[in-house]
């Protein structure tokens, strides 16, 4: 299996968990009770949600929600995790041997990703040093 389609199947796969858990009704039900009061009011009268509701909201979906069903799921999304998590590492272990056969480690990727989340400003001060 080529590297692209390994990580479409990993992605794939991976999705199709956080989609069986995150739209199970039981997620539903146990996000709302766990929200603020404040929030609940917000979206009964507001359109919109405000950054601090959206984060509110994650927050409580991520943390709460999603691993009480994904508990609750185990069984049935045992299966697919291993499968997902099997590809996973077939994929960090096809990079690792790019990354080999480059010269490069997966410290080199890391001080890239510091870098790149540094900011602009940081890429540009390392493209401006002499080579």
């Amino acid at each position: 299996m080529s590297r692209k389609v390994l990580a479409t199947e990993m992605a794939k796969a991976f999705d199709e968990i956080y989609t069986l858990v995150s739209s199970h009704a039981e997620t539903q039900a146990a996000t709302r009770p766990r929200l603020s009061e404040g929030m609940r009011e917000r979206l009964r009268t507001e359109d919109r949600m405000s950054e601090r509701d959206v984060e509110e909201f994650l927050r409580v979906r991520f943390t709460q929600a999603l691993p009480r069903t994904a508990v609750m799921l185990s069984d049935k999304i045992r299966k697919p995790i291993r499968e997902a998590f099997d590809m996973w590492l077939n994929l960090m272990s096809e990079i690792d041997g790019m990354l080999r056969d480059a010269g490069l480690s997966w410290d080199t990727v890391m001080e890239a990703a510091e870098l790149f989340l540094c900011g602009p400003e940081a890429i540009e001060g390392l493209a401006s040093r002499d080579p």
